[in-house]
């Protein structure tokens, strides 16, 4: 890989985030990702907030995978939390959903995210799509967080 990725995955399926954290592992990922059971623990963990205040154990992720169909607040109320939150538009955002639904994808690219997969049911097959996936993003430059070009790009500035 090109650099570390930091990822943070939010999926609220115990057996899709074995998976997940396998094929990271079999992809030769440095860095684990972290997992996150809800939508509200992942803004948490962006926010820096509460347990996650230490960017030492729980640095600012580079890429976010997430889930749409979970309890509470969904994926899709994530990106639209998201897109309301200039700061952390910079992270790539990728939603890897079981629904093939026009209407999950469509809204989901609409939100803002980067990417939509179709959780595959073959285990080799969804460890090659992360592998695939975890090289794209390991070549593709991010700004850094502190950046204010979101901020006047969307004319709004937060303090």
């Amino acid at each position: 890989m090109n650099r570390t990725v930091q990822v943070v995955i939010v999926e609220d399926d115990p057996n899709d985030a074995y998976f997940i954290q396998r094929a990271f592992q079999q992809a030769g990922v440095k860095a684990p990702a972290h997992i996150c059971t809800t939508a509200q623990d992942a803004i948490h963990y962006l926010e820096g907030s509460g347990e996650y205040a230490d960017r030492a154990r729980f640095p600012f992720p580079n890429l976010l995978v997430t889930d749409i169909k979970m309890p509470g607040m969904n994926g899709l109320e994530l990106l639209r939390w998201i897109r309301d939150h200039p700061e952390f538009q910079v992270i790539p955002t990728v939603v890897m959903s079981s629904s093939h639904q026009t209407e999950d994808v469509k809204c989901a690219y609409c939100l803002g995210a980067n990417a939509y997969l179709c959780k595959p049911a073959d285990a080799n097959m969804f460890r090659n799509m992360f592998a695939a996936l975890l090289q794209f993003w390991s070549f593709c430059e991010v700004p850094p967080t502190d950046s204010p070009l979101c901020h006047e790009l969307t004319g709004t500035h937060r303090i």
